[in-house]
């Protein structure tokens, strides 16, 4: 499914699985296909299978552990460097040599920043880690799910959807920026005086994690593009089968339907289930992440001490993040409404019919994502900005109280 795509999540550690597991595929596979996958029958066929699948399965967890063990290797060197930046007058952070006027709420917020950067970062992949089997499963029902519409549809089985094109070009132009970020961030690092290995690794390695992490919502845009998929081909069965349906009051065709759009359900109310705190979390990186650069920009602008690769930096991180949150909540809506139009296309055809015989599917309910906390829609933007301007207004309005007390 989407190999490309896959594959990049797999390297950054978020796709803790095999994406080939016979077992697996075979248990789902039974569900809802009359002709399951052909497991091999010679013995020396079985062996091979069973250790393919086990080293697959192993090195698919190794990316995963690596970046978990980076970010915890990395606490010790930090809190050592902050002590020194403490007890050091002359130290200087990342940036700010040139960038910013050094204050307490500058050296607050960049700490808070790295921690942020640590822990979203180690408590997502280790999620994943614990919950690699609940991940696994999602995807394969969503390609049992696709096998079945199309195969009910007249049409062939492609492990993509009309959606891939466009994360490709958001997966590469992301990874291109936030590349481009890492090396300026190292690059103005390593010309700081007094740098050492040590310094180095401490202060760019915090920065490179929460810019790998961000690759996190992609990861969710890939699960959403394929639900919304799932309901765009529910949506066009349902206007093959509907003259089918009502004129000759086919109780199987409408029962298929029904099925089938109580188990997206359920996979998408497993997937609010799966990784609900994920989401939480990333958001709250996020948003960390807008309000910090865009403080840096602030002051930068108030103080007139600026660097061009700096400004571009920070504008850039507020761009993206931005962008991230909006390109997740848009699809989210987009479910939400197509799951509307579809209920309400389904309740027409049940006036026809006899509700009653199609048990409990018989009641179908829109489609949502949601988090607990919120749901994921662009009606929740209104809030984010809210929270951005407050909070940098909180920022600044420190930043000069800082400067104040130190002249």
């Amino acid at each position: 499914m989407d190999n490309f795509q896959t594959t990049i999540f797999k390297i950054l550690g978020y796709f803790p699985f095999s994406m080939v597991d016979n077992q697996i595929l075979f248990e789902y596979s039974t569900k809802c296909i009359s002709s399951p996958p052909q497991l091999p029958t010679h013995r020396w066929k079985i062996l091979y299978s069973r250790y393919f699948n086990r080293l697959s399965s192993t090195l698919s967890i190794i990316p995963t552990l690596f970046y978990t063990l980076v970010t915890f290797l990395i606490i010790v060197p930090l809190i050592t460097l902050q002590r020194e930046n403490h007890t050091s007058k002359s130290a200087e952070s990342v940036h700010s040599i040139q960038r910013y006027a050094k204050t307490s709420t500058f050296y607050v917020t960049w700490n808070f920043k790295s921690a942020i950067h640590l822990f979203c970062a180690s408590f997502v992949k280790i999620g994943m880690f614990l919950n690699r089997k609940c991940m696994h499963g999602l995807l394969t029902e969503i390609q049992i799910l696709s096998k079945s519409l199309r195969t009910i549809s007249g049409k062939n089985y492609r492990n993509s959807n009309k959606f891939t094109k466009e994360l490709l070009i958001q997966l590469i132009i992301f990874l291109g920026f936030i590349t481009c970020g890492i090396f300026e961030v190292g690059l103005v690092t390593w010309h700081q005086l007094g740098i050492t290995p040590a310094k180095f690794f401490a202060r760019v390695t915090p920065t490179t994690i929460g810019y790998l992490h961000s690759v996190f919502s992609l990861v969710v845009l890939y699960y959403l593009n394929w639900y919304l998929e799932l309901l765009l081909e529910i949506k066009v069965l349902i206007g093959l089968k509907f003259g089918e349906i009502v004129n000759s009051m086919k109780i199987d065709s409408m029962t298929e339907i029904l099925t089938l759009y109580a188990r997206l359900a359920e996979q998408v109310h497993l997937f609010n289930k799966t990784f609900r705190f994920w989401v939480i979390i990333d958001m709250i990186h996020s948003l960390t992440r807008i309000i910090i650069s865009a403080y840096y920009i602030a002051i930068m602008a108030k103080n007139t001490v600026y660097t061009v690769s700096g400004l571009c930096h920070d504008g850039m991180t507020v761009t993206l993040y931005f962008y991230l949150i909006y390109a997740v909540c848009k699809r989210g809506l987009e479910i939400e409404e197509e799951s509307a139009e579809i209920v309400r296309k389904l309740e027409v055809i049940l006036r026809w019919m006899d509700r009653t015989k199609f048990s409990m599917i018989a009641n179908p309910g829109k489609i949502q994502v949601n988090m607990g906390f919120f749901d994921i829609n662009l009606r929740i933007m209104t809030t984010i900005v809210g929270t951005v301007t407050t909070y940098l207004i909180v920022l600044i309005q420190f930043q000069g109280s800082d400067r104040n007390q130190s002249e």
